[in-house]
């Protein structure tokens, strides 16, 4: 899959979700968007788009377009915020890159606010999550591969304490996010083998929204 078409279907995914408590914010090109959450959660960014969709929105600059969308967007806004209690992200073409020259731009973000719960099973098992009615799963967190001695999942073979497999949150992500529950298999099948002869085991941080 090529890193564009997974960008756009990480948007896509994230926007399934579905909350009473997601947050919106807008800030003009060239001003500067402040997230935060209370004392003991983390911002997680579920949709964002700098560029230009609407003529009513920032009009003091030229509006020469209104299907305008970087889709640098959610990657970059979710790099700078996510897991943090705060953050900052500035609307510029210089970070988001320019998806429409010479039109006034402006950023969307919309987030929330999550405390995590962290799961794991060990490999070759299968993770099960699960929300009450009504509500969806996001994921804060994954990680396939062993970065802990015996204390989590004790295995005669661990030959390193350092892997992980880079395919940990993409997949998870793909098969949990949005949905009211979900299983994901802890296997080399899924998420390749990041280190051949140790015992592995997948890690989950998640929240209900």
């Amino acid at each position: 899959m090529s890193g564009l078409a997974r960008i756009s279907l990480i948007f896509f995914v994230a926007t399934m979700c579905v909350s009473v408590l997601k947050r919106n914010e807008m800030v003009c090109e060239r001003d500067t968007m402040s997230l935060s959450c209370p004392s003991g959660e983390q911002v997680y960014i579920m949709s964002a788009s700098y560029g230009r969709r609407s003529t009513r929105l920032c009009t003091t600059g030229t509006i020469q377009s209104i299907n305008c969308h970087s889709w640098s967007s959610l990657p970059r806004v979710s790099s700078a915020c996510d897991r943090k209690s705060s953050c900052s992200v500035t609307a510029s073409s210089s970070f988001f890159g320019d998806p429409c020259y010479g039109t006034y731009k402006y950023l969307q973000v919309v987030y929330t606010c999550a405390s995590w719960t962290q799961e794991h099973v060990c490999e070759n098992s299968t993770l099960n999550l699960s929300c009450p009615s009504g509500e969806t799963i996001i994921i804060g967190d994954a990680l396939y591969g062993r970065t802990t001695g015996a204390s989590v999942c004790p295995h005669s073979s661990i030959r390193t304490e350092n892997c992980t497999a880079s395919s940990s949150l993409f997949h998870v992500k793909i098969s949990c996010e949005g949905r009211n529950s979900c299983s994901v298999a802890a296997t080399n099948d899924v998420f390749g083998d990041p280190c051949v002869g140790t015992y592995k085991y997948l890690e989950v941080q998640y929240d209900c929204v």
